[in-house]
């Protein structure tokens, strides 16, 4: 299923009051992955604010309304309601971090309210939590004033306030606030005392409620970070205060993908963060680190599964396969700043491409993997791709639906004349394979079977840094856009008959290409093949050269303004890219 982009939520946090509310504790069924218990009202309505939904793929059963129940306590005065605790280290950033943001604001209360939603699992009474220890500490809490929810109880005085932390991609500013406080206590109380430790930090697996899968050969993965000068940080030998003092001094923290990923958070802004996947986490990435890396916006590399498999959740890594991609894991020269970038998405920028065609148009794209951008189009829609992924509904709304899982050469070769049976197309969308020859390829090949007055798109023109820039594709995530850039440079300074946009989409930005000419490739093949041979041959220094051509325009005012009729002539306020300053 399609993900929505992560953001940072920007809105006032609001705390709701209720009068003689009552908590069901919560219970949970570990084996059917639901949950049951929450907050009610005096009437013994559920109250939405109070949801809890610790594991998102695990489901809600809690009753809508409850009309008789027992309520064997009542607590009198000023109670907050703080969601569940856990011991479960990702867990306490998951949810019991989501609503501490209330107390750097208030002080007032009684008591603070937690649910223990692995009740049935592990039980918090029994055993402590370090960085729930820190927190309390860092927030003069004393324990006394907590109280876990074991059994109905009604409450004279309960406040809610709202969580900061939606479950992967949705969070708000105030939720690093806490982490900004106990990084602070930390160094206060280890400074002067961390000079052991490199700038470079490898946490290693030993902590057993960090993560539930075992790498028989950790003991070689760290020999590789040590030969890379990684200090080792070994949770069960180091308190957790220190361990917060030396992440925020790091500029590297490399970790199996895990919640110890979540560490970041105490990390200063713009660290590297290498997440090693196992088994377990096999070509994804991990719960809420998404959402949390926009707060601490770090270099993020994502190296992928390669080893040996046990079971689920037994593996060992090739080690050689991990030297290799551990290459890649080095300081990039920026180029761009990323101020540039708006926070509106490309596929807003598709969207309201394809809704100002006609009621009936053609579209086609090259690179349609999981379907998230062809799922979009409406009318009749050709999809090529020579590995299909998708997971989802990418038929509704169509006319038509071709999906051809090739490589863009053989389809332009083999299968287009089929395929469009003599239909010319309105708009286009390319983001296959990001080298230059094929880029340009592409987009010449797709000009040939476009409308003149028709639009091509082309995805991930603007790298960022010299990692995203390299044809080579490493284990950096999100805005790899290989060398691109270089089949634009070659158009832009021959194909003087083109018109270009540049949408200012995040992360890597959007190019639109207006004034085609589909007989172009028939009538200059000689020109062609120059031009091809051009952008494969092209030097990787020239990239400044190129960004420096760049007028940015703001998706937000394309959105806004943008029109068929005026094409490329409706988007007049364009600025420069703005580029860091190279030494």
């Amino acid at each position: 299923m399609k993900k929505n982009k992560p953001s940072i939520e920007l809105h006032k946090l609001n705390i709701h009051e209720y009068e003689n509310a009552f908590i069901m504790p919560t219970q949970s069924n570990e084996f059917e992955e639901y949950f049951v218990g929450g907050v009610y009202n005096s009437k013994g309505q559920i109250i939405n604010s109070s949801s809890i939904k610790s594991i998102p793929t695990w489901t809600d059963k809690s009753p809508e309304l409850i009309t008789e129940v027992e309520k064997l306590k009542t607590y009198k005065g000023k109670s907050i309601y703080l969601g569940s605790i856990t011991l479960l280290y990702g867990h306490f950033f998951t949810d019991t971090a989501t609503r501490l943001w209330h107390l750097l604001e208030n002080q007032d209360y009684d008591r603070l309210v937690f649910v223990d939603p692995f009740l049935e699992i592990i039980r918090v009474n029994e055993k402590t939590s370090e960085i729930l220890d820190l927190t309390l500490e860092v927030l003069n809490i004393p324990k006394e004033k907590i109280l876990i929810v074991r059994e109905v109880s009604e409450f004279e005085n309960l406040s809610i306030p709202d969580k900061t932390y939606h479950g992967e991609n949705d969070v708000h500013y105030k939720y690093s606030l806490i982490f900004d406080e106990i990084v602070a206590h930390c160094e206060e109380k280890h400074h002067g005392q961390l000079d052991q430790w490199n700038e470079k930090i490898y946490i290693s697996n030993t902590d057993n409620n960090r993560s539930s899968f075992e790498c028989i050969n950790e003991a070689d993965v760290i020999q590789e970070f040590k030969k890379l000068d990684y200090s080792i940080l070994d949770p069960q030998k180091v308190s957790m205060s220190e361990q917060v003092a030396i992440l925020a001094q790091s500029k590297t923290i490399a970790c199996f993908t895990g919640a110890n990923l979540y560490n970041i958070l105490f990390a200063k802004n713009e660290t590297t963060l290498v997440s090693v996947a196992t088994i377990k986490f096999k070509g994804r990435s991990y719960g809420g680190i998404r959402a949390f890396n926009l707060l601490r916006n770090p270099t993020y590399y994502h190296i992928k599964y390669f080893g040996t498999t046990y079971s689920f959740d037994s593996c060992s890594l090739d080690i050689e396969y991990l030297e290799t991609q551990l290459d890649f894991v080095k300081e990039a020269i920026r180029y761009v700043k990323l101020d540039n970038f708006s926070k509106t998405d490309y596929y807003k920028a598709l969207d309201k491409l394809n809704e100002l065609q006609p009621e009936v148009y053609n579209y086609f794209e090259i690179g349609t993997n999981t379907g998230n951008s062809l799922k979009i189009a409406k009318g009749n829609c050709i999809g090529v791709d020579p590995r299909f992924e998708i997971e989802q509904d990418i038929a509704q709304g169509k006319e038509n639906l071709k999906l051809y899982q090739i490589p863009s050469d053989d389809f332009f070769e083999n299968y287009q004349t089929k395929a469009l049976n003599g239909n010319k197309v309105h708009f286009s969308f390319i983001d296959g394979l990001h080298h230059a020859d094929q880029v340009f390829k592409d987009i010449i090949n797709t000009e040939a079977i476009m409308l003149n007055d028709g639009i091509i798109s082309v995805h991930d023109i603007i790298p960022i840094d010299n990692k995203s820039a390299n044809r080579k594709r490493g284990p950096v995530i999100g805005a790899w856009t290989g060398d691109v850039w270089k089949a634009i440079y070659v158009l832009m300074e021959h194909r003087q008959d083109l018109k270009f946009i540049f949408l200012n989409c995040p992360p890597s930005g959007l190019l639109l290409i207006f004034n085609l000419d589909n007989q172009w490739l028939q009538s200059n093949q000689d020109e062609y093949l120059q031009m091809l041979q051009k952008a494969d041959d092209m030097p990787d220094d020239k990239l400044v050269d190129y960004l420096k051509l760049i007028e940015l325009v703001e998706t937000d005012y394309f959105l806004e303004h943008f029109t068929l009729e005026g094409g490329y002539n409706s988007l007049t306020k364009k600025q420069a890219l703005t580029l860091e300053t190279l030494t």
